[in-house]
């Protein structure tokens, strides 16, 4: 499952981003969803799902930012 997520990922972070490393940029984004890593966020640091997924989408947001 992980492969076909990051193989995709992959591929929309190639587009939005040409030139960038596409592979490192997919595994850094999946690895903060990691359910480790989002259990560790809602027990030890108190976090919602709410406040996860925006800082996810806010993290999505500057890699995909084309840098001028």
């Amino acid at each position: 499952m992980y492969a076909s997520h990051r193989t995709h990922l992959e591929l929309l972070l190639a587009e939005a981003r040409p030139g960038a490393d596409a592979g490192y940029l997919a595994d850094a984004l999946l690895a903060a969803l990691d359910s480790e890593l989002v259990l560790f966020m809602r027990t030890d640091r108190g976090r919602s799902l709410d406040e996860i997924k925006a800082g996810w989408e806010e993290l999505v947001r500057g890699v995909v930012r084309v840098p001028v």
